[in-house]
């Protein structure tokens, strides 16, 4: 995987998804802002089990404060 033009090999960007995917938790990320060299910053959230709609709703709700 090429991040910033520079290639990273997967156990520096993985471990960050690795937990949510083994144990089948909702997760996802909001993109909040760009940094000086224009990547996206923003929150990873992981939910319990059959709590996709809590995730859905704060990423609505951070929506509407980041644009």
């Amino acid at each position: 995987v090429k991040i910033n033009g520079k290639m990273q090999a997967i156990d520096s960007w993985w471990s960050d998804l690795f937990i949510a995917n083994l144990t089948g938790h909702p997760a996802i990320f909001i993109p909040c802002v760009t940094d000086t060299s224009g990547l996206p910053v923003g929150l990873h959230a992981t939910a319990r089990w059959d709590h996709e709609k809590t995730l859905i709703d704060m990423a609505s709700t951070m929506n509407t404060f980041v644009q």
